[in-house]
């Protein structure tokens, strides 16, 4: 009984702490890139993690609970510089809607809105969750380049906390391998001392034309919270038409 319980706290904790507008590319880890799909193109991205979640203080427990989960994303290039898109787990339990448009590009520099919408079915009555923000992309030399977004959540119920988070990956490709280190911090504003800061090393491969390969590790590392994660996830990107 107490191990469900657990496990019960977890998944609230995870959802509150994790949501944010998906469904969007990303050309590394976490971050959102401000480039969008090309016109016509589809992306398809099967993808699986586990994590490992342990307490501490008096939420200590014996040892970690894992969780695994798979999903989904689609992401569509509509127009020039404007995609949409969409991510499901495998159970269908939510959805996450999600739209880009790159508004300026200039040399190595480029930015872009985005913007969606969250709906969890796991509860009696659907949650929804709406946010937005803006991306920065650059490319700091012929190997090196970063992605930095900042978002802003906004709960439609009470119980659930909006909040803020700002995710940043810093790529170098050596040879046919993107090495990468992101930094991923969340605040729940509604909460005076809910926050987090997470690490996330990880790496690209493209193995093929309109294939690659994403691997990555985030742990927690900072904050002011009850349980600790780690995770390894891997995912799939493929490129259609």
């Amino acid at each position: 009984m107490k191990k469900i319980f657990l496990i019960f706290i977890i998944f609230c904790f995870s959802i509150s702490l994790y949501s944010q507008i998906g469904g969007l590319s990303a050309s590394k880890l976490n971050t959102i890139t401000a480039e969008s799909v090309a016109k016509n193109q589809i992306e398809f991205e099967p993808a699986f993690s586990i994590t490992a979640t342990k307490g501490f203080g008096y939420n200590r427990f014996d040892s970690p609970i894992y969780n695994n989960s798979f999903g989904f994303r689609f992401t569509y290039g509509a127009f020039k510089n404007t995609e949409f898109g969409f991510s499901v787990p495998f159970d269908m339990s939510n959805f996450q809607f999600g739209s880009k448009f790159m508004f300026f590009s200039k040399d190595q520099i480029s930015s872009a809105f985005f913007g969606g919408l969250n709906i969890d079915f796991s509860t009696t009555i659907p949650e929804y969750q709406a946010g937005g923000g803006v991306i920065l992309s650059t490319q700091n030399s012929e190997i090196f380049s970063t992605d930095l977004q900042i978002g802003y959540i906004y709960s439609f119920h009470e119980y659930n906390p909006n909040g803020f988070y700002v995710n940043m990956d810093n790529g170098v490709y050596i040879g046919k391998i993107q090495y990468i280190l992101g930094a991923n911090f969340l605040k729940n504003i509604d909460l005076i001392s809910n926050y987090e800061l997470w690490l996330t090393p990880g790496i690209t491969i493209e193995p093929a034309k309109n294939f690659l390969l994403v691997l990555m590790y985030p742990f927690t590392v900072w904050g002011d919270y009850y349980y600790t994660r780690r995770s390894f996830n891997f995912a799939l990107t493929i490129t259609l038409f």
